[in-house]
């Protein structure tokens, strides 16, 4: 492993591996940390190919001290890797053809550990980013429709409680997971109309399904037409044949977006 580079990260320096080091062992082992695979590498290990991954290095004893320097023995370098291996620095195999080492947090002393940290944290960070650009387009959205859903029914009716019985519908629809779209709002006003023109029928028409969350709006039965002005006033209402101009919304709202039923 001649060639590259390694890293030391500083939490080393605040292990009791290190602080409680002869100087021969601080030696070895910056020694061991040079010495280990930085990136996956074969080897022949027990007479079979072998893959050493990341921290992992197939050595000798006389590797070691060699690499080492002046001032190393190869007593210096077992007695090291005993100590090593008591703070669970490293695990060894040892066998006649050589020595296989791995450094048990080689993740955390190069630092990849703290960097996928890092990358997960960025990940993490821009999930609500992203969640929260989707929330505010989503609400930009949401805003929009019911800004034209208001001028719609503005411009269906001026009288309060039948807005708020529209709206109460929409609503309904809503809970029961069957959203109104803009085409279908302008279709079912247009029926609403057509099944009557007087407000206190529209009204009780748009209760009746919202009383029994109905997707559809439908006339009302003789009956029905009774509770709001007495018996006679269906009757008198459909002996006339007149056809009611379907209601659309006027094109002066400059909205330009459509959408789907």
């Amino acid at each position: 492993m001649s060639g590259g580079w390694f890293k030391i990260h500083r939490c080393l320096f605040d292990k009791a591996i290190w602080i409680k080091s002869t100087l021969e062992q601080k030696v070895i082992l910056i020694t061991l940390l040079s010495m280990a695979n930085h990136e996956e590498k074969e080897w022949e290990w027990g007479g079979k190919k072998f893959t050493a991954k990341p921290g992992e290095l197939v050595t000798s004893l006389e590797s070691i001290v060699k690499k080492s320097g002046i001032g190393i023995s190869v007593q210096n370098v077992r007695t090291a890797l005993k100590r090593f291996e008591k703070y669970e620095f490293l695990t060894q195999e040892v066998t006649k053809t050589g020595r296989f080492i791995k450094i048990t947090n080689w993740g955390l002393y190069q630092g990849s550990i703290e960097k996928t940290n890092k990358e997960a944290d960025k990940e993490l960070t821009n999930i609500p980013q992203a969640s929260n650009k989707e929330l505010t387009t989503n609400k930009n959205e949401k805003n929009y429709k019911n800004d034209k859903n208001k001028i719609y029914i503005g411009e269906f009716t001026q009288n309060d409680s039948l807005r708020e019985s529209i709206m109460d519908f929409m609503n309904m629809r809503q809970k029961i997971r069957k959203p109104m779209t803009h085409k279908a709002l302008t279709i079912m006003l247009s029926k609403l109309k057509a099944f009557s023109q007087d407000e206190k029928i529209q009204i009780r028409i748009l209760e009746n399904s919202i009383e029994h969350c109905w997707k559809g709006i439908y006339p009302l039965k003789e009956e029905s037409y009774g509770e709001c002005y007495g018996q006679n006033y269906a009757k008198s209402e459909r002996k006339f044949n007149i056809k009611i101009p379907e209601w659309r919304p006027r094109a002066s709202t400059h909205l330009e977006r459509d959408e789907p039923m």
